[in-house]
């Protein structure tokens, strides 16, 4: 009943002398629990900004209830579409999608929709009712090196590899072939390398589609830094 939800309360937070948290403690534990609400509002905004499609109005309206409602007025990136878009306006890069001929395997011509159209170049016909719905999607890899670069830059980690060390014993840095790289001068400050790699993965157990991803990690970093930034 709310009598015994009040009497709990009280007994839990009712009196100031069972704060056995210091002041400058408190105040911390408050700031750093703000800042990650910011961080996961910043977050679930740009996803549902890429997910609806939002106009630039749409994105100020959509931000102006957001201040409104969780007084973030004084977070800079959620101020503003302007603020928002200079951080964020990347995602919302240009993605193509390239659908192959069922019959002849060649790649289709879309329309401003982003699919085949019904009469295509090989002689072929698409019906997007009846034809195969595999495509591959092209990512714009541009704006994700300039992201990382913006971000992180290039890390020389290989710089300072040795096999007596913990943090780079088996990474690439150590392997005969990259020290090779180094020596004969085809790797040095300004170079990226990267390691390409990709996995299928169904997208649900009882389908008969699945997800290849083709996957680049940048070798010139830190572990982590690279498990966080990976290129599709």
């Amino acid at each position: 009943d709310p009598e015994g939800v009040d009497e709990c309360s009280h007994h839990l937070f009712g009196s100031e002398d069972e704060l056995t948290l210091e002041d400058d403690d408190y105040v911390s534990m408050t700031a750093g629990d703000n800042f990650n609400r910011i961080q996961v509002t910043r977050l679930l905004t740009a996803a549902f900004y890429l997910k609806h499609g939002l106009s630039q109005t749409g994105l100020s309206d959509f931000l102006e209830i957001l201040n409104i409602t969780s007084e973030l007025y004084d977070d800079r990136e959620l101020r503003s579409p302007y603020m928002f878009m200079k951080k964020y306006g990347f995602l919302k890069g240009w993605l193509k999608r390239i659908f192959p001929c069922t019959t002849c395997s060649v790649p289709l011509l879309n329309d401003d929709t982003g699919f085949p159209l019904e009469i295509q170049p090989c002689g072929h016909k698409y019906s997007k009712e009846t034809s195969d719905n595999c495509y591959t999607l092209l990512l714009p890899i541009d704006e994700q090196i300039k992201f990382y670069l913006r971000y992180h830059g290039i890390q020389r980690k290989h710089s300072s590899a040795s096999p007596d060390n913990d943090e780079t014993k088996g990474d690439v840095f150590t392997g005969d072939r990259y020290k090779q790289y180094v020596m004969d001068g085809l790797i040095d400050d300004h170079t990226v390398t990267l390691q390409i790699n990709t996995d299928g993965a169904q997208k649900f157990k009882s389908s008969k589609y699945s997800f290849w991803p083709f996957m680049g990690i940048i070798n010139e970093t830190s572990y982590k830094t690279r498990r966080s930034n990976i290129i599709l």
